[in-house]
């Protein structure tokens, strides 16, 4: 991660934030929509949409990429409950292993980009810097999971620091063979001292999880302050031996 590029934006309109309205809920839902079925990964009718309840879960919290007027990227969470979230469709042992640290958690879902949008490498970046930073500071998220094919996993392992905790298997959900990854933020924000140092684990570590950016609209207030003290006491999640 400390070797990676510092990545800039050079378009100003371009701006991430919580979406505003029911209509960027459904235009981000449309883009993750086009894109699924483009990919494979769902039936090319609309019912998908109506009938997938975690797209309608009021733990949702919709994210975009907005180009000016126009939603050109989409990445949501989904806080854990007793409604659940995608994984325990996928790898349910694992994901109550993961409860079991009382850590409170949140999976990463519905993610896409307009395909004819250039430098999504870019955006990524950026959007996971505000994924990372608005879970753990607004939401009071603990621990992220995201589900994606084992290719995507290395990617998000390199750059991102997230962690794999079982082998791949078929995703019914996408139907593909995915990988299922955790990301603990109390580690990340507990581990790196001080607060903001570029080199306590590198520029790229740094603008993932502490840098304020311009392009970023976060809400206000935070519920954590900063910088965040994690109980002594919180349990351990002891990562299987992933093959």
């Amino acid at each position: 991660m400390s070797r990676l590029r510092i990545p800039t934006l050079t378009n100003p309109n371009i701006v991430i934030r919580m979406a505003e309205s029911q209509e960027e809920v459904d235009a981000a839902n449309r883009l993750v929509f086009r894109n699924y079925v483009e990919l494979g990964y769902w039936e090319n009718s609309e019912d998908v949409i109506r009938k997938n309840r975690y797209l309608w879960l009021p733990t949702r919290d919709v994210f975009v990429v907005a180009d000016g007027a126009k939603i050109i990227g989409t990445i949501s969470i989904i806080t854990d409950s007793a409604d659940g979230i995608p994984a325990d469709n996928f790898q349910p042992a694992a994901v109550r292993r993961l409860r079991e640290t009382c850590d409170k958690l949140a999976e990463i879902s519905a993610f896409a980009f307009a395909k004819d949008h250039p430098h999504q490498h870019t955006l990524l970046h950026f959007l996971m810097a505000f994924i990372a930073q608005y879970s753990f500071h607004y939401a009071g998220i603990d621990r992220l999971i995201a589900v994606c094919t084992p290719k995507h996993a290395r990617f998000y392992e390199l750059c991102y620091g997230f962690k794999r905790t079982e082998a791949a298997g078929m995703y019914d959900y996408v139907k593909v063979d995915a990988q299922l990854l955790t990301l603990d933020l109390c580690e990340i924000y507990e581990t790196a001292p001080p607060y903001g140092d570029p080199h306590s684990r590198g520029e790229f570590f740094d603008f993932l999880y502490f840098r304020r950016h311009p392009n970023l609209r976060f809400p206000v207030p935070r519920r954590r302050p900063v910088p965040v003290q994690i109980p002594a006491g919180r349990p351990a999640y002891q990562l299987p031996v992933a093959v």
